[in-house]
């Protein structure tokens, strides 16, 4: 961001913090997703499928709450009175906003999936994401995208782990009363 400019690197400064507090909101749900699930897991199956559709539903409004006050923060002169500052932040302030409406449910998500010892799964997606990234960067450089390229890459990346997690929890139904195949490794330890 700071080769792009003294303007662009104070938008992409903004937007950076913006993203790292309001983020914060959404740990909790991260930890409550990998502490609980395991335990009512051993307490009764439908229990823990039942907490997984409340994180997922507080999940998605937590993220909703925050994508509408990034709008707003950063759409106004709250963190800086430049024009200039004003009119980057608000070309990038929609990634932000689905980043971080995105990356709610993402953290929840990797949280439960963390709470089913599911770790090979996120190990491997973790490092494909990572290099699926690092060529993104080299594309926003390559092709002059510019802040909005690298933010919009950003929000890519989230909703990237949106799908994935997606497609992990229809393929391995973790919560199906039908199908526990996801939750043998857990079972084990019991």
């Amino acid at each position: 961001a700071a080769s792009m400019g003294i303007v662009e690197g104070a938008a992409h400064k903004v937007a950076f913090e913006c993203y790292y507090l309001m983020s914060f909101a959404t740990e909790p749900m991260f930890t409550a997703a990998n502490s609980l699930i395991p335990r009512d897991l051993k307490i009764a199956h439908s229990r823990a499928a039942k907490l997984c559709r409340l994180l997922l539903t507080s999940a998605v409004s937590i993220g909703l709450v925050l994508a509408g006050l990034s709008m707003i923060a950063l759409r106004s002169s709250l963190f800086s009175p430049d024009p200039q500052v004003l009119h980057a932040l608000a070309a990038i302030s929609p990634a932000l906003a689905v980043m971080l409406l995105a990356s709610s449910v993402v953290y929840t998500v990797e949280g439960i999936l963390v709470g089913i010892e599911d770790i090979n799964y996120l190990t491997t997606v973790h490092c494909c994401n990572f290099g699926i990234m690092m060529a993104y960067s080299v594309v926003v450089k390559r092709f002059s995208l510019g802040m909005q390229g690298m933010w919009w890459g950003l929000a890519f990346y989230q909703c990237l782990r949106l799908v994935e997690h997606g497609i992990r929890f229809a393929v391995t139904r973790p919560f199906s009363p039908e199908d526990h195949r996801a939750l043998e490794p857990l079972a084990a330890l019991q």
